[in-house]
């Protein structure tokens, strides 16, 4: 893991053939990791996940739809969810896949819906802010954001948006989730 990280250090100031090493780490990195976890392999306790490629400013457009794919793969295992708190907040990484996911892009959608699904159920025990029962707490809030994505018409996005809002629901009962994935996915990962 120590060979892929190296080159994640300083990309966000990589050009060229420099960027693509960094882009291919990033998703190598996200690969190994989640499966680690399908397949009950130890992950070293002092792991580091570059969330700034996500929640910064002055990201190259292709490191982040690297981000966004390998960021989805590390949230469907339960990893690298953002802290509530800090430089890299969830609130702020969700803003800007939201920010995102407005504007078209697939790769922020399905991004988003995957972070949901890695989300423990944090919010089952806070108290409903609306008289819906549903978007309450940062996983309705998701819900709410994908489901105003209806105003985009393109056929894609709107399967796109399918796929996310059956992710978060769903999670690992989701056919969808089960069929992007190349794993048989565990019993400890079921109930995700």
């Amino acid at each position: 893991l120590r060979t892929l990280v190296a080159p994640l250090e300083r990309a966000h100031e990589a050009i060229g053939g420099d960027l693509n090493v960094a882009e291919g780490c990033l998703l190598a990195y996200s690969y190994v990791c989640s499966r680690c976890i399908y397949y009950g392999q130890p992950l070293p306790s002092d792991i580091q996940y570059p969330l700034h490629f996500l929640a910064g400013e002055h990201i190259p457009s292709s490191l982040y739809d690297a981000a966004l794919e390998a960021f989805a793969q590390l949230w469907t295992a339960g990893l690298a969810i953002p802290q509530p708190e800090g430089d890299d907040s969830l609130e702020k990484v969700t803003k800007k896949l939201v920010t995102q996911a407005k504007t078209g892009n697939e790769k922020a959608i399905t991004a988003l819906g995957r972070l949901a699904a890695g989300l423990e159920k944090i919010d089952e025990d806070a108290s409903p802010e609306s008289d819906d029962g549903w978007s309450h707490g940062v996983i309705g809030g998701i819900l709410k954001e994908l489901f105003t994505l209806h105003e985009m018409k393109q056929v894609e996005i709107q399967f796109t948006v399918g796929d996310a809002i059956t992710a978060t629901l769903a999670r690992w009962d989701s056919d969808y989730v089960k069929l992007t994935l190349d794993v048989e996915p565990r019993a400890s990962l079921e109930g995700r």
